[in-house]
């Protein structure tokens, strides 16, 4: 993985509309966190999200979402934990009845995330592309710079996110150059 900042990998699936907004904003936590904090933080770390579903005999009754950071600074778990950290811990079972394993490890944050199958979907949609590595943009580093200096801008963030991974900004998201403009 020379160059990348980030392993995606997983087959191609399809969620329920009504459990994309819950995943949404744990993965968002974890991005925000990573970018702050973790891996994303220094340049120099990874952060690796695979999935698959997994059974237990039965179909597949489940999804497994597994997220790992590598090679950033050392954690140190907040004390006490924050709405961010409720978010990941506490969303997906509240909200699709699955489960979540959160830690934080000296080596990185690691988070396993389990949603029930019922919330999966026939894949109707064709070239999504299920495995890839995109390098980390500067912006996710220039995010958490702006937020320990001059207080939180999750748009960014979130604008970053959108942008690099799909060439155009998010609908209802400003354009990069402008977020970044009225830092």
């Amino acid at each position: 993985m020379t160059n990348c900042n980030n392993l995606i990998d997983g087959p191609d699936l399809v969620l329920a509309a009504e459990a994309t907004q819950p995943l949404a904003m744990v993965l968002h936590e974890l991005v925000t966190n990573a970018a702050k904090y973790g891996a994303l933080s220094n340049g120099r770390g990874q952060v690796l999200v695979r999935w698959h579903r997994a059974s237990n005999g039965r179909s597949s009754d489940k999804l497994v979402l597994d997220w790992r950071e590598i090679g950033g600074p050392p954690v140190v778990a907040p004390n006490p934990t924050g709405y961010g950290t409720s978010v990941i811990r506490d969303l997906i079972p509240y909200e699709l009845g699955g489960a979540v394993s959160y830690e934080l490890a000296a080596e990185g944050a690691r988070c396993t995330l389990e949603i029930p199958a019922k919330w999966l979907r026939r894949r109707t949609v064709s070239g999504v592309r299920s495995q890839f590595q995109v390098e980390s943009p500067a912006c996710h580093r220039e995010a958490a710079d702006q937020d320990r200096s001059t207080g939180a801008r999750p748009e960014l963030v979130a604008a970053c996110e959108a942008e690099h991974l799909t060439g155009r900004p998010a609908p209802g998201m400003p354009a990069l150059d402008r977020v970044r403009d009225s830092a």
